[in-house]
């Protein structure tokens, strides 16, 4: 009890007391008085005596078990009593009994009125939600009352995906909009009775107590997923962002609210590094993972200043010839303790903000440039992975300016790859940029289409060479009628706009058909050549022309394909 941040008191249903703590005696001033046998309604004034003792009998008499809030004036008689607002609660005690809290309304004294000013805001003056100052305040007094009370508490914390990606494509009074317009959505997908907060910059708060099933915070999550997932519409446009949410149980993940904050952080990076617009529940293995990463992001910064992160190559072949045309040029950590690193395990950490991002791209320029004697024996293309927060960069643009330039003198083209998340930026900074690659000479792929969430209208603002569809349109070609007709209608889409389709990951000789039949201009995959070092290609282009090809050849001309129509 004495572990409350207010004043509190234990009485049985007649009222007398049978617990107080040492706020509650300095409030109603009797800080040395004995007080057994002593019932609460001495210490409340006037007409507050009788009205509280048949509003309390009338809640709990009715089958209630919310708290009920009272207004009353606490102290002994002679004394000057003070206003306090009451929160009532039933308990668990060895007997019926209740929790009763004290929350003083008085006017506060002069020196404790200027140290109130300087206290943090209890309101984010943006969104008009709780503060962070005021949610830790509620989350103390939640934690202490769920242990008294032994309830259950969820924190759930949400972090906007593509943020910062708003503030820069579009500015930050569109960014505050965007901000404005989730919380409202956010107040609508929670709960009255539980705390919501903006919790910082592009992250959002919400504490629930719960007292059903255990898929209640999931409920929650989800709708807290659902709100976000509709765009926020402006009069030009309208922008979208995703969320990732972790949440962590009390008292099952942590003890004490700093304990739950930091739980439910892990799991929100955890959803984060799976890729966003998800959620995530705190188990013990992340904090294993938490730490982990914190030391991959710490070993990250020699690895930037050192030889570790280098460039792995994967052959791309002609569709018809199944001879090769290019390379797809792929980062790669080769760690001095935990070996080859694949981009999954470090590139979210290293690709944080632009500055690091155009970092990278530096050191796989300068990586290619070191390397094209070796890639010479290939030939064709050499495609660099471009990160779509630096379109619109200029000194990102004018560092690939070397490698083409070396490139033409050996008569090899350079191509940089964009994702589907390009296109959340801008649309005319996205138009500006690919004008200008394009006509510095560099070719452009759009890479992993069809497995996002942009729209086939997009394509009609920018001009690319080539289209590189997704995997997830690849994978189920030998099983699916209707992959085959959806992975089909994408390579002509691709070839009608571009010239160029690709088909990536393919990994048996039957896919490799099926690409081949729907129409597919070239080919990349494991099962033609998995990433290599540059020094590797000669050997593997050898082995390829030798044994191979034919060999692919021979597996492709043996299967016996269902009839299928090939693209419209």
């Amino acid at each position: 009890m004495n572990g409350l941040l207010d004043a509190a008191v234990v009485v049985d249903p007649a009222g007398h007391l049978l617990q107080v703590n040492q706020r509650f005696r300095e409030l109603a001033g009797v800080a040395g008085a004995p007080l057994d046998d002593t019932s609460l309604n001495t210490l409340l004034r006037g007409p507050f005596q009788s009205r509280h003792a048949h509003a309390i009998a009338r809640h709990f008499a009715a089958g209630h078990t919310a708290p009920l809030t009272l207004a009353g004036i606490v102290g002994r008689r002679g004394r000057r009593g003070v206003r306090c607002r009451l929160t009532v609660s039933p308990i668990a005690h060895p007997i019926v009994a209740f929790l009763v809290v004290f929350r003083a309304a008085a006017p506060l004294p002069k020196p404790q009125r200027r140290r109130l000013r300087l206290e943090p805001a209890r309101i984010d003056s943006l969104t008009g939600l709780a503060s962070r100052a005021q949610f830790v305040d509620d989350m103390a007094r939640a934690v202490e009352r769920a242990h008294l009370l032994e309830q259950r508490l969820v924190l759930l914390i949400v972090g906007l995906d593509r943020f910062r990606e708003v503030n820069e494509g579009h500015g930050h009074d569109r960014g505050d909009a965007v901000l404005i317009a989730i919380a409202r959505r956010f107040t609508t997908a929670v709960r009255s009775e539980d705390h919501l907060c903006r919790w910082g910059g592009d992250e959002f708060a919400c504490l629930l107590v719960i007292d059903g099933p255990d898929q209640a915070p999931v409920a929650v999550a989800e709708r807290l997923l659902a709100a976000v997932a509709l765009p926020v519409d402006f009069d030009d446009r309208a922008i979208a962002v995703g969320a990732s949410i972790g949440f962590a149980r009390l008292p099952e993940d942590a003890l004490t609210a700093s304990e739950l904050v930091a739980a439910a952080d892990r799991a929100l990076d955890d959803a984060k590094a799976k890729g966003g617009m998800q959620w995530q529940a705190f188990t013990p293995a992340m904090t294993a993972r938490a730490r982990e990463r914190s030391a991959i992001r710490d070993e990250l910064s020699r690895a930037l200043h050192g030889d570790e992160l280098q460039l792995f190559y994967q052959p791309l072949v002609d569709a018809r010839t199944l001879m090769p045309i290019g390379v797809e040029a792929l980062i790669r950590w080769v760690h001095p303790r935990r070996g080859i690193l694949a981009p999954s395990a470090f590139l979210t950490l290293l690709t944080s903000s632009p500055s690091r991002a155009r970092q990278l791209l530096e050191i796989q320029i300068a990586r290619a440039r070191a390397e094209l004697a070796f890639l010479e024996a290939v030939g064709g293309e050499l495609a660099i992975n471009f990160d779509a927060r630096l379109v619109g960069d200029d000194a990102a643009r004018a560092i690939l300016e070397p490698l083409r330039m070396a490139m033409r003198e050996r008569g090899m083209w350079l191509m940089v790859e964009l994702t589907e998340s390009a296109f959340n930026e801008q649309p005319t900074r996205l138009r500006r940029f690919i004008d200008g690659v394009r006509e510095d000479g560099v070719r452009l792929a759009i890479d992993d289409f069809g497995g996002g969430q942009a729209s086939l209208l997009r394509l009609r603002e920018i001009t690319f060479d080539v289209l590189k569809v997704d995997r997830a349109l690849i994978r189920d070609l030998e099983q699916s009628p209707r992959d085959r007709t959806i992975s089909a209608l994408a390579a002509k889409v691709a070839g009608e706009l571009s010239g160029r389709s690709v088909a990536e990951g393919l990994e048996t000789a039957a896919q490799i058909a099926w690409a081949q039949r729907l129409g597919y201009h070239a080919l990349q995959g494991f099962r033609i050549a998995r990433p290599m070092p540059a020094a590797e290609l000669a050997n593997w282009l050898r082995v390829w022309r030798a044994d191979g090809r034919p060999t692919l050849q021979t597996e492709i001309r043996t299967l016996s394909l269902p009839a299928a129509s090939r693209a419209p």
